[in-house]
């Protein structure tokens, strides 16, 4: 890194060894108009600076390295990603019920496929899959891959909340990579952006604080037919209820990815209460495993190591 994409932020006080402090900390949002992406994949890192000698805690032998965590940059043109019926697009059938369409504007190729659905009492469990050319960010598909489970949100990419834990923006990525700004009005209401037809509520007295009990139901996403979409403080979906009362419900497994906690959806129990959908995950250090390298061959390896497999979904 250099001067020009450093931010520096001074500890509140001397920290002594096994001390902690928290840092409100500024960072640097960097400009991905050079690259055409609407989305991009950055590195994070996290170092500690001694301004009396000017050197880094990395630096040197026996340094300690920085704490890495990978982030996503969009442009604000990023709701120019995925499908919307309010964009122009050109496309064609590329066979078993997959399309690739071209917005006619901002130029994006998305691939798009419909693999599973699953009728339900009221609710159906569907699993979609679309690629973005112009988004090379990565959740647990792949660079520029997005995917939808039975929900509105891209699997892997929760509500965002600006700031947190008091928003006066949250943004939604969709299932197929496109991402809506909800505005906070001066009446405390939720303003949807043009053409998304969704209305975002706040549980009423609702106080999201880490020291606070969960709160499955802390945001509600309301469609036109009635049906209702939960959300957890954190941003990720809880469960789906339709007009009727049908509810849907979504488990996760909660652990660090890449020095960030994380949600894994794990499976879905649909109203009728079996499982209709399961998802399996690469882990890192796994033994053996099999995955479909960039030539399109089933190929193995052993104790995975790469970044780039686990913690993403098995092919």
């Amino acid at each position: 890194t250099t001067g020009g994409n450093q931010a520096r932020t001074a500890l509140p006080k001397d920290v002594v060894p096994g001390d902690t402090v928290t840092v409100q900390a500024q960072v640097k949002t960097p400009i991905n108009s050079a690259s055409g992406n609407k989305r991009t994949d950055y590195v994070l890192t996290w170092d500690l600076l001694d301004t009396t000698t000017g050197t880094w805690l990395s630096e040197g032998t026996g340094g300690i390295p920085g704490l890495k965590q990978n982030v996503a940059v969009e442009d604000p043109t990023s709701n120019t990603l995925g499908l919307e019926k309010f964009y122009a697009y050109t496309g064609k059938n590329t066979g078993a019920g997959s399309t690739v369409m071209n917005n006619l504007a901002a130029g994006n190729s998305v691939w798009s496929y419909n693999a599973v659905n699953n009728p339900g009492r009221g609710v159906n469990t569907f699993f979609r899959i679309a690629y973005n050319s112009l988004d090379t960010s990565d959740t647990v598909l792949g660079g520029g891959w997005s995917g939808q489970a039975a929900g509105p949100l891209r699997l892997g990419a929760p509500l965002d909340f600006h700031p947190n834990p008091n928003p006066t923006e949250v943004r939604l990525p969709d299932g197929d990579g496109t991402t809506h700004v909800f505005r906070k009005q001066a009446d405390g209401t939720w303003k949807a952006p043009a053409g998304v037809h969704f209305r975002l509520t706040a549980k009423a007295g609702l106080d999201c604080t880490p020291d606070k009990d969960p709160v499955p139901d802390a945001w509600t996403l309301l469609r036109p037919d009635g049906t209702r979409f939960l959300f957890g403080c954190d941003g990720y979906l809880t469960s789906v209820v339709d007009n009727d009362g049908n509810t849907q419900t979504y488990t996760y497994e909660e652990r660090k990815s890449n020095n960030k906690p994380t949600k894994f959806l794990t499976y879905i129990t649909d109203p009728a209460g079996r499982q209709s959908l399961t998802v399996d995950y690469y882990k890192k250090g796994d033994a053996s495993y099999e995955y479909i390298d960039d030539s399109g061959a089933k190929v193995t390896g052993s104790h995975l190591t790469n970044s780039k497999i686990y913690d993403h979904i098995k092919s």
